[in-house]
């Protein structure tokens, strides 16, 4: 694992590496603002990017998919972002691809990436992943997620990553952050 992270540290760029508009910005408003350790996955921290995340991509919707701790995401995100709307899928069911919706998966599997194989292009649609370097079998995994073809804008932030689609985004792009 420590050689991962440290291969992680060689590849990964700050802000000014990224040479795309969205990324730089989303690192300024989202990321760069100390919230704690990078490679931090506490719950805490967690909820800090959600709600950095949310705010910034302008998502009506969060969307829990598996998630441990829901009484947690429930009560801090109600207390903090009052006006969005908060769902929870369990394992059996699939999700309806909304537009302005950001999903979060705590852990991500083989199933998961069929189910997003079929998503079709929306708007403003975002899908957040933790916990993936956790295991040697999540960090195979999470390759083959970043690599589809309909999440054009995949940003990797080692123990956590996000997938993105938006009009705005005409060509893959896989961007691997500090």
């Amino acid at each position: 694992m420590k050689k991962d992270y440290l291969m992680y540290l060689w590849k990964a760029k700050g802000r000014h590496g990224t040479h795309s508009p969205f990324v730089y910005h989303f690192v300024e408003k989202v990321l760069r603002p100390k919230i704690g350790k990078p490679n931090n996955t506490s719950n805490s921290y967690i909820l800090q990017l959600l709600i950095r995340t949310i705010r910034y991509c302008q998502f009506k919707t969060i969307v829990f998919w598996e998630v441990k701790n829901k009484e947690y995401w429930q009560q801090q995100l109600k207390e903090k972002l009052p006006q969005i709307q908060i769902l929870f899928l369990n394992t059996s069911e699939i999700p309806q691809w909304e537009n302005q919706t950001l999903y979060v998966l705590e852990d991500l599997k083989t199933q998961r990436l069929q189910q997003l194989k079929k998503v079709e292009r929306k708007e403003n649609l975002g899908i957040f992943s933790f916990n993936f370097h956790s295991s040697h079998l999540r960090q195979k995994i999470w390759p083959l997620f970043y690599q589809l073809p309909n999440f054009p804008l995949s940003i990797d932030l080692y123990n956590k990553g996000f997938l993105f689609q938006d009009s705005s985004f005409k060509i893959k792009q896989h961007f691997i952050l500090k």
